[in-house]
């Protein structure tokens, strides 16, 4: 389990272990307004797109209907807020 691992990385390296949550806005109307296979592959490209966007020792999970929470080592929270603006920004482009 990669959660474990990333905990276990920031204790033995002394680094921040810092949670991000990420939500999709209006998901539901989405899924209304074009069908749960259009919705499907909304969260599919959203979840490769964070994968892409972070580093290999990050965990992505997605814990609800359109969100999802990234476990990241950070430096603290302004590393932390700069990789959300960044992956906010991604997303919206």
């Amino acid at each position: 389990d990669n959660s474990d691992a990333i905990v276990a990385a920031a204790k033995k390296n002394n680094t921040t272990l810092s949670i991000i949550q990420l939500g999709l806005d209006n998901f539901a109307v989405l899924r209304k307004q074009h069908g749960d296979d259009s919705a499907d592959q909304v969260l599919i490209w959203l979840a490769k797109l964070l994968q892409s966007k972070t580093r290999k020792g990050d965990t992505v999970a997605r814990i609800g209907n359109a969100e999802f929470t990234l476990a990241t080592q950070s430096s603290g929270r302004v590393e932390a807020a700069v990789l959300a603006e960044r992956l906010r920004s991604e997303v919206s482009a």
